[in-house]
């Protein structure tokens, strides 16, 4: 069921060698800077968008990172507490990437550009996770009696929440929709069922801890992720991924703006 694998190529091997003369950017903006505007970028940009397409079409949501394709992850200080991907004092809780998005990605790629020992992916795959819930709690699972909210990266000034009203589990128990920290039930069975899945997750849960040149590649339908917390430095030595969304199913295409004519970025209204 799904998928969960770390690649490793002799080429992404060099990258920390080739990279080194570039620190860790310390805010988003910084990647629009000379020296992240160097060819050896675009190259590291182009190898993962190659990559990444034999699972699907890659995008990006307009809300996120301008759109990107390829987007940067980094400690940011204003979001150290955050449960964003951009934190670094806290956990990042186990969740399906975008969980309140009608288009969630089928697959996220993770490419470690410069690696941390101490900050971990944790990931527990549905087959395990469903190994520690009972048939009652499984049951209450595919209602759609829960609620979702936005995720703080995608939120403005117009959108600062909205309740999305989903079922965790699909009726064939193939795909799961979670988000630990912004979910809650909307019935006491619902909750109880929510807090038993979340007890789940726990056991069913692996630490990944990503060297650079790894490639860690995840079907988001059958795999919750999150992150351990770690103390970021802001001196340019800090963790840095490289993350791209893929997805196989088919999006209208009222909801899709093509940028220099290749890149898909779906701008659904939330």
């Amino acid at each position: 069921m799904g998928y969960t694998k770390v690649e490793t190529y002799p080429y992404l091997k060099d990258l920390g060698a080739r990279l080194h003369e570039y620190p860790t950017p310390a805010g988003l903006d910084a990647l629009t800077s000379p020296p992240y505007t160097d060819p050896v970028f675009s190259e590291i940009d182009l190898w993962l968008r190659t990559s990444a397409s034999r699972f699907g079409s890659i995008f990006g949501y307009a809300q996120e990172q301008n759109g990107n394709t390829v987007q940067n992850l980094f400690p940011i200080k204003t979001d150290e507490t955050k449960q964003i991907s951009s934190s670094s004092k806290v956990t990042l809780e186990m969740h399906t990437e975008t969980a309140f998005h009608r288009y969630r990605p089928t697959t996220v790629l993770l490419l470690c550009v410069r690696e941390d020992p101490d900050a971990g992916t944790n990931i527990a795959p549905l087959s395990r996770i469903i190994e520690n819930l009972d048939e009652h709690t499984i049951n209450a699972l595919k209602r759609p009696e829960f609620v979702t909210e936005i995720d703080e990266s995608f939120r403005t000034d117009e959108y600062r929440t909205m309740p999305v009203e989903t079922a965790v589990l699909s009726e064939d128990n193939q795909k799961i929709v979670y988000d630990r920290a912004l979910m809650v039930g909307t019935t006491s069975d619902a909750e109880s069922a929510l807090t038993r899945l979340s007890e789940a997750v726990q056991k069913a849960n692996e630490t990944i801890y990503l060297k650079t040149g790894e490639l860690l590649v995840m079907d988001n339908h059958t795999n919750v992720h999150g992150r351990t917390p770690f103390e970021a430095r802001y001196d340019g030595t800090d963790r840095w991924l490289k993350r791209v969304l893929v997805t196989t199913q088919q999006i209208p295409s009222h909801e899709i703006e093509w940028r220099e004519g290749r890149h898909r970025v779906i701008t659904t209204a939330l």
